[in-house]
């Protein structure tokens, strides 16, 4: 068995009452039934507090943490400390805390082991890296069932196989489109907007597990002579500035409701200091937008072009093959895409209320969207098909708006 994880995996550590942007509140926080059990054998007072604390959701058949009215867990101290692990240390944490920010699966003879970065404390590891992101691939000792071992059903057998070519094509791509996002050779701009080409042209073959169809197409297109012809005919089009400014404001009302949802009364403020950003998005103008973008860029565009290209890889190697949709890996680039743009253009409101930005507010940024967009699919679903509809989210659009 294999493992494959991020550089810094292994350096990661929760920095507790220092954390601007705690995972302690903003959503619900499932408790599992081990460790319910678990908590029901306590006494005294933190057995009082866990009956006064968690309840019971029926319709979902799980026991979830109360929040108080800043919609903080009641277990949450002023500190930002859980009294839990106060009380009774870090193993009496439910499954939930005890995992958040990692999240990991198997890719057939290997675990893929990620840090979220809707948290902030992950963000950081990304802070002065100049370098496109790295993983680490190593093995690990386990022994690999594969589940195609003696004694399975012939058409069982036909099923698994199936399952894990697609699963190889899959992975195939992911690399694919994983390096050409980390060439530099290329602006940031037109790999972001080339690779959800090149994800739409493949789509229907992927779907049809034709991967000698697929893996032509995208060797095609990711010539560099392809691309120069792409480029050259992209720089024919006329801007749309206004336009795509416009859309940019339609995108984050769009989106406001989902990131204003796990934002909260917490220590670091999260709710005032996101809802400041919305609400400037109301009433700033185009020429406003323009000037502050214009000086945002003079002094930050460079090293943000390397912070969003390696969000953009990083995104893209985790979420590539969750199955959330039937077109799972176009939609989940398109996640990725509202990501980056909703990134930027909250920093680029946020130099417009304040006229400066700082490394810790990029950080909290890039949580307050990725935690918004990742929580919740089905509103999210609903949010890419309007996009879609509205024709904002379309490759040919994607141009304007990744430049906008």
């Amino acid at each position: 068995m294999y493992i494959l994880k991020p550089f810094f995996y292994d350096r990661f550590q929760c920095i507790g009452k220092e954390c601007p942007y705690t995972c302690c509140g903003g959503w619900n926080i499932g408790v599992d039934k081990d460790s319910y059990a678990r908590y029901e054998q306590y006494e005294g007072d933190i057995k009082r507090k866990i009956e006064e604390n968690i309840e019971y959701m029926e319709e979902k058949d799980i026991h979830v943490m109360r929040l108080n009215e800043k919609g903080v867990c009641l277990f949450c101290d002023e500190e930002q400390l859980c009294m839990l692990i106060k009380e009774k240390g870090e193993e009496a944490l439910c499954l939930t805390c005890k995992r958040y920010p990692r999240e990991q699966f198997m890719t057939v003879t290997t675990e893929e082991q990620y840090l979220s970065l809707s948290c902030p404390a992950v963000v950081s590891f990304l802070k002065d890296l100049k370098e496109p992101l790295s993983f680490i691939l190593e093995e690990d000792g386990r022994a690999v069932d594969d589940g195609l071992g003696e004694g399975v059903p012939e058409e069982t057998r036909k099923e698994i196989e199936e399952l894990y070519s697609t699963i190889e094509l899959d992975l195939w791509i992911r690399d694919q489109i994983l390096d050409f996002l980390q060439n530099r050779e290329q602006p940031l701009w037109f790999r972001e907007f080339f690779a959800a080409y090149c994800l739409n042209r493949i789509e229907e073959a992927r779907q049809q597990g034709k991967k000698e169809e697929v893996q032509a197409l995208l060797e095609e297109m990711l010539n560099p002579a392809f691309m120069e012809r792409i480029m050259e005919a992209l720089g024919n089009i006329r801007k749309e500035e206004e336009k795509q400014f416009y859309q940019l404001r339609s995108m984050m009302v769009e989106f406001q409701e989902k990131i204003i949802s796990v934002t909260y009364y917490d220590k670091g403020n999260s709710l005032l200091r996101i809802s400041k950003l919305f609400h400037k998005n109301v009433s700033i103008t185009y020429e406003e937008y323009k000037e502050c973008m214009e000086e945002w860029a003079v002094g930050e565009e460079e090293n943000f072009n390397i912070l969003m290209e390696q969000v953009i890889a990083y995104e893209w190697m985790r979420y590539a093959m969750e199955g959330w949709t039937s077109s799972y890996m176009v939609d989940n680039y398109w996640e990725i895409v509202c990501e980056q743009i909703l990134i930027k253009y909250l920093c680029i409101m946020h130099y417009a209320v304040y006229r400066e930005i700082h490394w810790e507010d990029y950080e909290i940024i890039i949580a307050f969207v990725i935690r918004g967009l990742s929580h919740g699919r089905e509103m999210l679903k609903t949010i890419l098909e309007d996009l879609k509809e509205q024709n904002i989210l379309s490759v040919a659009n994607l141009y304007w708006l990744v430049q906008s």
